[in-house]
């Protein structure tokens, strides 16, 4: 079962692609920020989809599937730290994928949408950012 303290391992373990990004992140600040490594996540996301879907590289929409199903274990997870941290951290990241946010929001698996529409039904105006 996915936790707070296993997430970053597990996504580690099953993403390992994403390592340099959170090796940079550890020595950056000296140990793990969650939240803001997060919001890493999600532009590394919106990388992936990039060139996955955009540029057609299998790679991409591979690697991105595996990181949606991952948030997606996390999201359903009885720990209420963990489904914050990919509600308010990864979520409304997804923002900043621009005229791709659509298109990702699309992606997103049964859970993850319900958790969208949420943060979207008390925050009016464009998508998040």
């Amino acid at each position: 079962m996915l936790t707070y303290e296993n997430f970053f391992p597990t996504l580690l373990q099953r993403v390992s692609s994403f390592a340099p990004i959170y090796d940079e992140h550890i020595k950056d600040n000296d140990e793990l920020l969650s939240h803001v490594l997060m919001g890493d996540l999600a532009r590394f996301s919106i990388e992936l989809y990039r060139a996955g879907y955009k540029k057609g590289e299998k790679a991409g929409r591979e690697k991105l599937g595996e990181i949606l199903k991952i948030l997606d274990e996390g999201i359903q997870s009885p720990d209420s730290n963990l489904q914050e941290l990919i509600s308010v951290s990864f979520l409304e990241n997804l923002g900043q994928a621009d005229e791709d946010y659509d298109s990702m929001r699309a992606l997103l698996t049964p859970a993850l949408l319900n958790e969208m529409k949420a943060l979207e039904s008390w925050r009016p105006g464009p998508p998040l950012s």
